[in-house]
């Protein structure tokens, strides 16, 4: 509302990290010099050192209320992406590996003394429903978390 607002050391904290300093909003202070969204490396330099980790791959850093230094990543959608294919990856290999052999398990046919003994017809029907099951569960959870938990 027409006034500028910056990070400054609040004076009356006491330390929290070695070379850190505690940070308030200040009414008083420019702030046309520091960038809002650092995502290059030149916006790097017009940062103040207490929002520099030192870190290549996390190099800004927040320190909250409760004293934790925090370090970031300039690109943070990259590492969520890689995360998120790999757990999907797995989560399909893993799927897709025990939904192979479990009809041949459930019939006897790896070792007839090991084996729950059903049918071919019936071993099929659990199959199915646990395939249903799988693919509908997160349904039943998306509703639950919305309507419980929140929105999630």
């Amino acid at each position: 509302h027409g006034r500028s607002t910056s990070l400054v050391r609040d004076p009356e904290a006491p330390p929290l990290a070695p070379q850190h300093s505690r940070l308030v909003v200040s009414p008083t202070a420019a702030t046309e010099d520091i960038p809002n969204n650092v995502a290059t490396k030149e916006q790097l330099k017009l940062l103040p050192p207490d929002f520099l980790s030192g870190d290549e791959l996390r190099p800004l850093q927040h320190i909250d209320d409760k004293g934790q230094v925090l370090h970031y990543s300039l690109t943070p959608m990259v590492f969520s992406v890689v995360f998120i294919l790999s757990v999907e990856l797995l989560e399909r290999f893993s799927f897709y590996g025990i939904n192979y052999t479990q009809t041949s398990f459930l019939t006897g046919v790896y070792n007839d003394d090991w084996n729950a003994d059903m049918t071919a017809i019936a071993a099929s029907s659990y199959v199915s429903i646990c395939i249903a099951i799988a693919y509908t569960s997160p349904f039943v959870g998306a509703f639950l978390a919305d309507s419980f938990l929140g929105e999630y």
